[in-house]
Parts: structure tokens; C-alpha cells; sequence
């Protein structure tokens, strides 16, 4: 009977740890909500390019908030990484479908915009190659 009772009292111990876990839900990543990883392939070696997310409006026209794009170099094989967090993200306004865009300077005119548009509420990488991917 006593082995009974503390069997019960075993079983209630880790329904209630393993509710508690469940009301607690986390990111993975100190609550920022994850990363969304941009990889363009097919760049010039070696050099500083910068890389933004940014919105097209139904009328077409492009909305772009100049604190989010990253500067980066790219590598010996022509390719760049580049991290966004999602909390960073919402609070920028950059929420579901977003063209990527990147220029080797600061000119807004220089700028190239993907094709299409890529998830930026779910945390994954979003790898592009600059000859097939962008508009040139």
C-alpha cells in the first residue's frame, strides 16, 4: 500500500513539472523569437555588401527601414551570411513575406531586390544566388 501511495505521489510529481514546462513556453533563443539567416551565393570575393529585408507594397512601392540592413564581407567564394532576429524583425515591421535586397554600398538606387518574396516570422535560412534569385 505504501509503495502504491508513493508510486501516485511519483506520477503527480512529474505531471506537475511537465505541466509547469508547458505553461512556460520558450524560443530557444533568449526571447528573440529565433533567426532568420540570409546566404546569398554567387557575389563578388571578398567584398563589404549590405543586406536588408524590406516590404513591397500593393502599389509596388518599396518600404525599407535603413536600421536594418547589415553589412557584411563576403568570402574568397563569393558568399555572405547574415542573421535577422524575429523580435528584431516584428519590431521593425518586418513581418510575414519580405524581398531581400543587397548592394555593395549605401545608394539606394544601387540596390538589387530578390524575385520573390521569403517567410520572415519562422525561424531558417534563406540561401539565394545573386545571378538567378535577383533582379539585375
Amino acid at each position: 500500500m505504501k509503495n502504491t501511495i508513493k508510486l501516485f505521489g511519483i506520477i503527480a510529481l512529474v505531471a506537475v513539472i511537465g505541466l509547469s514546462m508547458t505553461a512556460c513556453p520558450t524560443d530557444g533563443n533568449g526571447g528573440n523569437g529565433g533567426s532568420i539567416t540570409i546566404t546569398i551565393n554567387g557575389l563578388t570575393a571578398n567584398t563589404r555588401y549590405y543586406v536588408s529585408p524590406n516590404h513591397v507594397s500593393q502599389s509596388g512601392s518599396v518600404t525599407w527601414q535603413k536600421d536594418e540592413d547589415i553589412s557584411t564581407m563576403s568570402n574568397s567564394a563569393g558568399t555572405l551570411s547574415i542573421s535577422f532576429t524575429i523580435k528584431r524583425l516584428k519590431q521593425n515591421g518586418f513581418t510575414g513575406n519580405c524581398q531581400i535586397r543587397y548592394s555593395d554600398n549605401e545608394i539606394m538606387a544601387d540596390w538589387v531586390r530578390s524575385i520573390n518574396t521569403y517567410n520572415m516570422d519562422t525561424p531558417t535560412t534563406h540561401t539565394l544566388n545573386a545571378a538567378t534569385d535577383f533582379e539585375i
